[in-house]
């Protein structure tokens, strides 16, 4: 606002100026008569006068108009250049300090980016006049107050917290604006509001950030200011780690793999494992762009283990490591219920727990429980890991919910069926509820002629990844007469016949994975119970189902932490729960933070901080490890350059909001002068002064000349 009053209201005192106009009309209206001599002679002489007088009593009266205008301006306080809403000589202020991971970047003094932010926030605050108030807010993905009410200025700065730095998530404008919003309605007067930030990764929904603006709209705010900070850094990156995607077993060799960006050639990357470096590995040049690490280690015990993947600290440290949760099991554990009418449900059996006896039904050392669908009850399956379904009878409407919720909390479901009498309970009910876009059709049979064989299709599904050669062909050589016709949908077929048709079919369900063999397994229906790849076939089936979430939801930090609870049915929860927190950075002190357990549609979940750090997180009961989740820093902040503030500007004007860069060539000694501009009402008074000086100079020739003419 490059010019503007302080007290407008007072503007209306300028109608003032009209009085001394109507006095000169009505005394120019009146008409007196004096009977004198002849003036044949000094007629002309008067005429030349009295055009004279009519200018100068015309000047007379536009000095008095001014003379009243100005002196209604100044009273008005205008003022030149100030950005701050007009109230007088005090200015609300509210400092919006952008927290997010890409400001712990590091400039070449020494100096992060929030600390910059900080100290041009301190400036700005310092040179309010005398009367101001101020509000600060920490913005990340989530927006909070720093002061607990708006205080003085003075006090502001005094008042920082010690303990205020950047986070690792990003930066959220919908959650900018609507704590701007929520600390503009406790203010005296409309706040300025200036944000300080990088402007990196600032990006919202069009139709959210429109609704956020009119928020702040409401009550009274029409425009930012925008001060961008930071410069441009070099800046390696730990971009992603890639656990198994299926079952890791106690002892086993197991293979992590991280995406890194390095920032120099021949960059050390480490993995760590419960605290200890297990395993280090080397990067190639620069030049060569992102880059692939491989580790390979044995697998500890079973639980769960928090690690990381590091590089070397450097300008930008907030994404120089990577947390991860490893999950070791000793079994996968296996449910397999099955129908009547048929035993090809005990090849499956043998395969997963080689030698199990047919008479039992109890737990195998192998983790199995195998049941007829009449004993199993729908209400436990958090007690396994993978459930088989061999030709599924109908499962009643409390089992078929139970096991969608289930699969979509991260369970693993397989799904054999080669019964033709099955076929419409297997698509019309259970198919449409967990895979609605797999469709069963025609169930067809060939005969021996015309035995189709198996094929694998490219790229190999990472189900069957890391088989040879051989052992693929192998599985070839299996042969199928009878088999359902499939529409795949949205699943992805694993294995399909020689024709093309899918026959082993995988996909995943919310949290959870799902396996469709579309057949039978008796001998009448394919020979793949009697080639020597089908156990290990079924035991890399259960293990990659096993998985589920493997070490928990990989969730962005800075966002409200929340995670479901892993519990068999029936466990009391009523004890106190802890998260277990594991930096990603090492330089961080791990801690123990009560969780706040809450229900949903009947399923227990735990809210934990509103704006966590990147690291691994453990939730317990102090007895047993109820579930995991690892919060990492977003890709999006791993740009080592400040981003664009003209695409900010470009979505809040979009949204409704001006966005102004005044502040931007600010100094920390004219700041004061940039908010409240130049008061120009002194400069108005002695421009009044000066035209009744004039008026009154012009006032006292008139006199003398009225007087001669009177003699």
């Amino acid at each position: 606002m490059p010019f503007s009053f302080l007290n407008p209201g007072l503007l209306f005192g300028g109608v003032a100026a009209a009085v001394p106009l109507i006095l000169h009309l009505l005394r120019n209206r009146r008409v007196r008569r004096v009977p004198f001599s002849d003036l044949r002679f000094l007629r002309g002489v008067e005429v030349r006068r009295s055009r004279t007088a009519g200018l100068r009593r015309w000047l007379l009266l536009l000095l008095r108009m001014l003379a009243i205008l100005l002196l209604a301006g100044g009273a008005a306080r205008p003022r030149l250049d100030g950005i701050a809403p007009a109230a007088g000589d005090r200015v609300s202020l509210l400092v919006i300090l952008d927290a997010s991971a890409s400001m712990q970047a590091v400039d070449g003094e020494g100096r992060t980016r929030f600390e910059e932010a900080l100290e041009t926030a301190r400036d700005l605050t310092a040179g309010l006049p005398d009367g101001s108030e101020v509000q600060w807010l920490r913005a990340e993905a989530t927006t909070q107050a720093v002061f607990g009410s708006w205080l003085p200025a003075r006090a502001a700065v005094d008042g920082v917290p010690e303990t205020l730095s950047p986070g690792d998530g990003t930066l959220d404008a919908v959650a900018l604006l609507r704590g701007a919003a929520d600390a503009a309605r406790s203010c005296v007067r409309p706040p300025l509001v200036v944000v300080i930030s990088d402007y990196q990764a600032v990006d919202a929904d069009d139709r959210t950030l429109q609704a956020a603006a009119a928020q702040l709209v409401a009550v009274g705010v029409h425009g930012l200011e925008a001060l961008p900070v930071g410069e441009t850094v070099l800046n390696g990156a730990v971009l992603g780690v890639e656990l198994p995607v299926r079952t890791v077993l106690a002892g086993e060799t197991v293979r992590v793999t991280a995406r890194v960006r390095p920032a120099r050639d021949g960059q050390i990357v480490r993995l760590e494992l419960d605290g200890r470096v297990v395993g280090e590995s080397v990067t190639g040049s620069v030049a060569d762009g992102e880059a692939t690490v491989t580790f390979a280690l044995a697998a500890p015990e079973a639980g769960l283990h928090p690690g990381r993947v590091t590089m070397a600290r450097d300008r930008a440290p907030a994404d120089d490591q990577r947390a991860f949760v490893l999950e070791v099991r000793r079994r996968v554990r296996t449910l397999l219920a099955h129908g009547t009418g048929r035993d090809d449900w005990r090849f499956l059996a043998h395969a997963l727990a080689p030698g199990f006896d047919s008479a039992e039904t109890s737990e195998s050392t192998a983790d199995l429980l195998v049941t007829d669908h009449a004993g199993w009850s729908g209400g436990d399956l958090d007690r396994f890991d993978v459930l088989v379904l061999v030709d599924p009878e109908p499962l009643g409407r409390d089992r078929l919910t139970d096991l969608s919720s289930w699969l979509r909390r991260g369970g693993g479901c397989w799904i054999v069926s080669g019964d033709p009498a099955r076929g419409g309970y297997l698509r019309d009910h259970l198919l449409s509820s967990l895979a609605p876009a797999t469709v069963i059709g025609q169930f067809h049979v060939r005969g021996e002629d015309g035995a189709e064989r198996m094929a694998v299709p490219t790229p190999v599904h990472a189900l069957l990844e890391g088989l040879p050669g051989d052992a693929l062909a192998t599985l070839g050589e299996a042969e199928w007469n009878r088999s359902w016709r499939v529409r795949a949908g949205l699943m992805n077929p694993v294995a399909t016949l020689a024709g093309g048709d899918p026959l082993l079919l995988a996909g995943e369900v919310g949290e959870g994975r799902l396996l469709l063999l579309a057949s039978g397994l008796d001998r009448g229906a394919t020979t793949l119970a009697d080639n020597a790849m089908f156990p290990p076939l079924v035991q890399r089936a259960a293990v990659w189902l096993g998985a589920g979430q493997g070490g928990g939801a990989v969730l962005s930090a800075g966002e409200p932490l929340s995670l479901p609870v892993a519990t068999s049915h029936g466990r009391d929860l009523s004890g106190d729960l802890e998260l277990v927190y594991n930096p990603a950075d090492a330089t961080r002190s791990a801690f123990h933070e009560r969780a706040t357990l809450i229900w949903s549609d009947g399923r227990p979940r735990v809210e934990g901080p509103a704006a966590p750090g990147a690291g691994a997180w453990i939730l317990t009961d102090g007895l047993a490890v109820l579930g995991a989740a690892t919060t990492v820093v977003p890709a999006a902040e791993s740009d080592p350059s400040p981003g664009d503030p003209s695409l900010f500007e470009a979505g809040m004007q979009a949204a409704g909001l001006k966005v102004d860069r005044h502040l931007e060539a600010g100094s920390a000694g004219d700041l004061g002068t940039l908010l409240a501009g130049r008061d120009l009402s002194a400069w108005c008074f002695l421009a009044a002064a000066l035209a009744l000086l004039i008026e009154t100079w012009y006032s006292r020739g008139e006199a003398p000349r009225r007087s001669s003419r009177r003699t």
